[in-house]
C-alpha cells in the first residue's frame, strides 16, 4: 500500500473548490478493482477545548475533557476528503451522496490529545442507483487505535463494470414513532456547522450554493444529525458504537421529529410528510 502523509490538515473549501472544477468530467462506470491501494495520512491532529465548546453549542450537553465521537469522525473527514479528491480516485466527489455510518469509540479521548489520522477506501459495490464506496478513517493515539468510522457514499448513476445493478427496494411504510422531541433547525445551521467540523460542502451552506449543484435548499449536515440524535445517549468517556442512515434528506430551514427509544435506536422524520430522515442506534461496548 502507498501512504500519503500529508503536511497539515487539508482545506477543505479548497478541496471542494477543486471538485468543483472537475465536475464537469462525467464517470459513467469504474471498474470493480479501481480503488487506489492507498493511504492518506496526518499526524498531530486533536480536537481543541474551543471547537469542543462550539460542537456542544449547537448540538447541547456540557464539555467535558472527553471528545464525543461524532466530534472524532470530523476530525478525519478532511483526510478522508482528501483521499476521495486523489486524481486516482475513480469515483467523482461532487454529487456524491452520504448514505450512512458507523462508528466505534474503542477508548476515551482526551480535549487536545494528539492523534494520528489514517484513511483508506474500500468495497466498490453495485447500488440500485450508481456505485458505493465506504470510506474507513482510524485514529490512533501512538500505537493504540481509539477510534474507527466507516462511511458510505453513493456516486450516483456510475456503474460498477461487472456487476449487475440491483433491483430497487420497495419502500416500506414508514411507521412513526412516539416523538420524544422536535428539532427547529434555522436556515444558519450548516455554515454554523461547517464552522466547528470544516465541512464546507456547499449543499449545507445556503440556498444559492446548494441551487449551483442542482438542489431546491440547503440540507443539513448528516454528522449534525448524528450528533444531536446520540447527545444524552451515550457520555464520551464510555467506549461505544453508533450507526446511522440517511433517507430523505433535512432542508433548511426546517422541523425534525425525533424519536429514541430506551435500548438506544433513534430516528428522525418529517411528521408533515410522514417521510423518515434518518435512523440508527448507539450501544455500549
Amino acid at each position: 500500500m502507498t501512504v500519503l502523509t500529508l503536511d497539515s490538515s487539508p482545506s477543505l473549501p479548497k478541496l471542494y473548490a477543486k471538485a468543483a472544477g472537475g465536475s464537469l468530467k462525467t464517470v459513467k462506470s469504474v471498474s470493480a478493482d479501481s480503488l487506489p491501494d492507498l493511504e492518506v495520512v496526518l499526524d498531530g491532529a486533536s480536537v481543541s477545548a474551543a471547537t469542543l465548546t462550539a460542537y456542544h453549542r449547537l448540538v447541547g450537553g456540557a464539555t467535558t475533557d472527553h471528545v464525543d465521537s461524532v466530534a472524532l469522525h470530523g476530525l478525519g473527514f478532511p483526510v478522508a476528503l482528501a483521499l476521495m479528491s486523489r486524481p486516482e480516485f475513480p469515483l467523482p466527489l461532487m454529487g456524491a451522496v452520504h448514505l450512512s455510518n458507523h462508528a466505534s469509540l474503542l477508548r476515551p479521548v482526551r480535549v487536545g490529545e494528539s492523534l494520528t489520522v489514517r484513511a483508506t477506501a474500500q468495497d466498490l459495490a453495485a447500488h440500485h442507483a450508481g456505485t458505493t464506496v465506504t470510506i474507513v478513517t482510524r485514529l490512533f493515539s501512538g500505537a493504540d487505535e481509539v477510534h474507527v468510522s466507516r462511511s458510505v457514499y453513493l456516486a450516483k448513476g456510475v456503474r460498477l463494470q461487472g456487476s449487475e445493478a440491483p433491483k430497487r427496494p420497495e419502500r416500506a411504510t414508514f411507521q412513526t414513532p412516539v416523538p420524544t422531541g422536535a428539532w427547529k433547525l434555522p436556515a444558519s445551521i450548516g455554515r454554523a456547522w461547517a464552522e466547528v467540523l470544516g465541512d464546507w460542502n456547499p449543499i449545507h451552506l445556503g440556498a444559492l450554493p446548494a441551487k449551483a449543484l442542482g438542489r431546491k435548499r440547503a440540507i443539513a449536515h448528516g454528522t449534525y444529525l448524528a450528533a444531536r440524535a446520540l447527545q444524552g445517549a451515550v457520555r464520551a468517556d464510555q467506549v461505544h458504537e453508533w450507526e446511522i442512515t440517511f433517507g430523505a434528506p433535512v432542508s433548511l430551514p426546517g422541523t425534525v421529529s425525533f424519536a429514541r427509544e430506551s435500548d438506544g435506536a433513534f430516528s428522525g422524520w418529517d411528521a408533515r410528510r410522514g417521510r423518515e430522515h434518518f435512523s440508527g442506534s448507539v450501544r455500549a461496548l
